[in-house]
């Protein structure tokens, strides 16, 4: 039998070496993943059937769920709509431009996802030229804006680390996931709003003058109002049952509270879409499920959950307890950013740490939510590289006429650098959990 070092060193070499693979030549890491934890589990003398039962079918199936909820009124023009309503609000006052770039970004990712940003960035860039905002400027604002509106419960990212959450430790963590998302998304926005302040000082936004340049938006269509009822629908189930379940009670509310999660409500919001003829079903699933990310994540969490099924997680738990505790947080942090730069958060990130910091955070007395919160946050914000996926739908939706997308690469890369530094700086004045106000 090999000690549990030495099963940990073959994980971590397998886990490098589809990372290393997947970046060179291109690939799909969740195939590496896979093939990885076929010979893996050969070496432990595992048979097949062990392997697709360590990572749990909810996480795939609220990735789909959300994405093929939101995927129609990406669609039918919903977004776009609700994006240059909002902006118009704001024509007339430049100096808060810059602010309304971020909360639109939040808005449309709550729709969604951090994906969103190529909507966000398809209405921003030519407003922010025509009030003289510097591309990077405008660029910062709705990536902030939609990395924060990414992290809400019922969006991409916030969904995917909860859902990883609720299975961890045999699901005793699921009580206190939604205590986590929560404070995961409240630090995003402080955190985000203190840069905000910063970029705004930097890139001079007190000073930007005279009226954007705006088409008036069209009224809403009859099925773009249908969309905005539903999703108001959805929003009340999410947020508004477990909030009257605990002021009310009762038998009725309690069952509906039990499917009143994201991936429940979206199958059924889904479905109502199709028959209300909301957008057409399959446009939705060829463009809008991240059938790619869905890979990723089902062949990397087989990889690292045979691991954590072996003892390797609280192995590398013990370890990490050598770590002083006021760098834990910052260490999480970094090694989060790191990874996502040449990996994806929702595939290999999430699935790697949240489980370690769920067993460090609480043997060294830290706060869980601040450490999972760093987790989260400091691997999603490197997406502002204009070499992440959500950097790159960003400069996809900057016509070089508007900006020169050659600075704007640069200029971007850069600010993603400047991101991480100040969430360096929010660790160690102690903003994840918005300074205690979260923690179980």
């Amino acid at each position: 039998m090999l000690s549990i070092t030495t099963i940990s060193l073959i994980l971590a070499a397998f886990f490098v070496a589809a990372i290393v693979i997947a970046f060179v030549k291109k690939v799909n890491i969740g195939v590496l993943g896979l093939a990885f934890a076929v010979i893996f589990g050969l070496m432990m003398g595992l048979k097949w059937k062990d392997l697709p039962g360590v990572f749990p079918t909810t996480i795939v199936l609220t990735i789909f769920s959300v994405t093929l909820f939101f995927g129609f009124f990406a669609e039918n023009g919903t977004i776009p709509y609700l994006a240059n309503n909002f902006l118009w609000k704001f024509r007339n006052h430049p100096k808060l431009i810059p602010f309304a770039f971020y909360f639109l970004g939040i808005l449309l990712a709550a729709l969604g996802g951090c994906d969103m940003v190529v909507f966000t960035a398809a209405v921003s860039f030519p407003v922010g030229k025509s009030i003289g905002m510097k591309g990077h400027h405008v660029g910062i604002s709705a990536m902030l804006g939609s990395m924060c509106g990414s992290f809400l419960p019922w969006s991409l990212h916030g969904s995917t680390a909860r859902a990883i959450i609720d299975t961890m430790n045999n699901g005793k963590w699921a009580d206190v996931s939604g205590i986590i998302s929560w404070g995961t998304f409240f630090s995003a926005f402080v955190i985000y709003l203190v840069a905000m302040v910063i970029y705004y000082i930097v890139f001079q936004g007190y000073k930007l003058v005279g009226q954007a340049e705006m088409q008036v938006p069209e009224p809403a269509t009859a099925v773009q109002k249908k969309s905005l009822v539903i999703i108001l629908c959805a929003f009340f189930l999410i947020v508004g049952i477990p909030v009257l379940t605990k002021l009310i009670g009762g038998n009725f509310l309690k069952t509906l509270n039990g499917f009143s999660t994201v991936a429940p409500v979206a199958i059924v919001g889904a479905v109502v879409n199709m028959l209300l003829n909301i957008g057409d079903s399959r446009d939705v699933l060829k463009k809008r499920i991240p059938w790619n990310t869905l890979a990723m994540l089902w062949g990397m969490g087989i990889l690292l959950g045979l691991g954590a099924t072996m003892g390797v997680n609280k192995y590398l738990g013990d370890l990490a307890k050598n770590i002083p505790a006021g760098l834990v947080l910052t260490s999480f942090l970094v090694i989060a950013g790191g990874l996502s730069l040449f990996s994806s958060s929702l595939s290999v990130v999430y699935p790697l740490l949240l489980p370690i910091a769920g067993v460090v955070a609480p043997n060294l007395g830290l706060n869980p939510v601040a450490v999972m919160a760093a987790i989260i946050i400091g691997s999603a914000s490197t997406a502002m590289s204009p070499l992440s996926t959500a950097g790159g739908l960003l400069l996809s939706g900057c016509p070089n006429e508007v900006y020169d997308n050659g600075m704007m690469f640069n200029n971007m890369f850069i600010s993603a650098v400047s991101i991480m530094i100040i969430l360096v700086a929010a660790g160690l004045l102690g903003m994840f959990g918005v300074w205690g106000i979260f923690r179980i």
